[in-house]
């Protein structure tokens, strides 16, 4: 079964959720960060950052952007779609003049109106449609769906059932519940990734030092990364296994200006991360000498929502979303750093996630709206809507007993279910209120060699967590209740569920029973991030520490 969930993300980051590109035989496995908060848990950052770090400078918690409410109706016509290079002026930061002939003073006022509103809610004007006559770019055609550099498969974490009780502490808790502490930022961090290289991926096994001699051995290609985004404009690239600082992601000279949301590690320890202030920065190999370096990647023109990477065939393929409404594609050229390939562009609110499966990608935003697109053609083949506001949380649940079914959340707690191969039209195969009085923030769907039937966990903002089974007509398996605040992070790994909540608890459940298994201290505020391989944990949080937990 394929299963993949997005809460941008999970946060995430995530999570993602938990998913990644594939990589070329012997290259470094790049796992993302897993738990990825929603865009309403990601827009919940409480009053800002506390205080800035060396140089770097503290953004006011006016600098949030928070997106207001649109009170626009969602417009019921065919949505534009375009696959475009950056000439195309689809994808242009420059305002695309309007033609006034015809028009009344008065429709023109109005027009200006609505688009100053745009700009105000979203950062640009609203996306055009292409012009008269004009043709769409798309993809090159490849024999197969996985020759495409666009293809991305879904390999998860691995970590399966028999894999944990190989790693039988998975059900007891760790070899010392007080963990390792990493202290990253005095601000709050707001996305992690980990790289673990081939020797450690999933599977194998990475243990700390006995002796824990931190910062005595420099660190080596073999070494697992992990690499924190924080409000003090800053990234921090440090050694799991010695939690030695490798480097900081920041200079006079290059790195963000504002909050960095996401971030992710290529194959080659390269890292690319977004910002509040609408940009990609592709940091070069973080364990070289020297100061940090990164190459702008210049397109959006709004906060950077997720990012995900994909590594297929030697080509590196980046997707990143935005509040500008847009999606856009992305090819790294080694060092030197890359060029936008496409945009997919419809979408009338900001987008807070996606989630991208094969060659296909889920994406949803502040209006409420879903699109599947075709990654390949550029092409929007199914459009749906919320119950109840914007989009919290979204996934896919592929299974041989129900299909290929996309599942999204929304401000209401409203759980929707949806054929991925029906038309726009059809009803959805499910659409109830899961969690009452707030957004339905996390989608989670487990590994079929985990459980025995294909499972959809939600979480919403009553802090309950809710488990149903698509294969007898979505009914209930049952509902957790142990947290005692909002929970911003949450991941399925094997047949345990993993949540994070705003007080530090992290608590582990085993997924088709319920059962409370463990708690632990993941950080003294909110957690915000996890990563999980059979041999470690990793938590980030608001308190601005990581946290690593060893099992044996």
């Amino acid at each position: 079964m394929y299963s993949q969930g997005g809460s941008a993300a999970s946060g995430a980051p995530g999570g993602h959720r938990s998913n990644t590109g594939t990589t070329d035989p012997g290259a470094p496995t790049r796992i993302r960060s897993i738990g990825r908060p929603s865009g309403a848990v990601r827009d919940s950052v409480a009053g800002g950052p506390r205080s800035s770090v060396g140089r770097l400078r503290t953004s006011s918690p006016s600098t949030t952007a928070a997106v207001g409410r649109d009170r626009r109706p969602l417009g019921r016509g065919p949505v534009p779609t375009q696959f475009t290079p950056l000439s195309t002026q689809c994808c242009s930061s420059e305002a695309v003049p309007r033609a006034t002939a015809g028009h009344s003073t008065a429709h023109d006022t109005i027009q200006a109106e609505m688009d100053a509103l745009a700009d105000e809610f979203y950062g640009s004007a609203p996306s055009q449609a292409p012009r008269d006559g004009a043709t769409v770019p798309r993809a090159p055609a490849f024999a197969t769906s996985a020759d495409s550099p666009y293809y991305r498969a879904n390999a998860e974490i691995g970590l399966t059932a028999d894999t944990l009780h190989s790693t039988t502490s998975w059900y007891e808790g760790p070899a010392d519940s007080t963990g390792r502490i990493f202290d990253a930022s005095d601000s709050n961090l707001l996305c992690m990734d980990v790289l673990v290289p081939p020797a450690a991926a999933p599977g194998a096994v990475v243990r700390a030092p006995a002796s824990r001699a931190f910062g005595a051995a420099p660190p080596s290609a073999s070494s697992p990364l992990c690499v924190v985004g924080s409000a003090d404009h800053g990234l921090r690239v440090f050694d799991l296994c010695t939690m030695r600082e490798l480097k900081m992601l920041y200079t006079k000279t290059c790195g963000h200006t504002e909050w960095v949301t996401a971030c992710r590690f290529l194959s080659d320890r390269r890292v690319i991360s977004g910002g509040m202030d609408s940009k990609l920065c592709l940091w070069s190999d973080v364990i070289r000498g020297g100061p940090a370096r990164c190459v702008d990647l210049l397109g959006h023109t709004s906060s950077i929502s997720q990012i995900e990477v994909n590594e297929r065939h030697g080509r590196s393929i980046v997707m990143s979303a935005s509040y500008d409404r847009t999606i856009r594609i992305w090819e790294l050229n080694g060092a030197v750093g890359g060029r936008q390939v496409g945009c997919l562009s419809g979408h009338k609110g900001p987008v807070t996630q996606f989630s991208w499966l094969d060659t296909e990608v889920l994406s949803g935003d502040r209006q409420g709206t879903v699109k599947v697109w075709d990654v390949e053609t550029a092409q929007c083949h199914l459009t749906a809507s919320s119950k109840r506001g914007q989009i919290g949380s979204l996934g896919h649940l592929m299974h041989p007993d129900v299909g290929h079914l996309v599942l999204f959340g929304d401000q209401g707690g409203v759980l929707t279910v949806v054929d991925a191969r029906g038309p726009s039209s059809a009803k959805p195969l499910f659409q109830d209120v899961l969690h009452r009085g707030g957004m339905l923030t996390f989608i989670r769907t487990p590994s079929l060699t985990a459980v025995s039937a294909p499972l959809i966990v939600t979480c919403g903002a009553d802090q309950r967590i809710v488990v149903r089974d698509a294969r007898r007509n979505f009914s209930e398996v049952c509902v957790i209740t142990d947290h005692n605040d909002f929970v911003y992070s949450m991941e399925v790994i094997g047949n345990l569920l993993l949540s994070g909540a705003g007080n530090g608890r992290l608590l582990v459940h085993h997924v088709e029973t319920g059962e409370l298994l463990y708690e632990l201290r993941a950080n003294t505020a909110a957690v915000r991030e996890m990563f999980a391989s059979p041999s470690m944990l990793v938590t980030a949080g608001d308190d601005g520490k990581a946290k690593v937990f060893d099992f044996m």
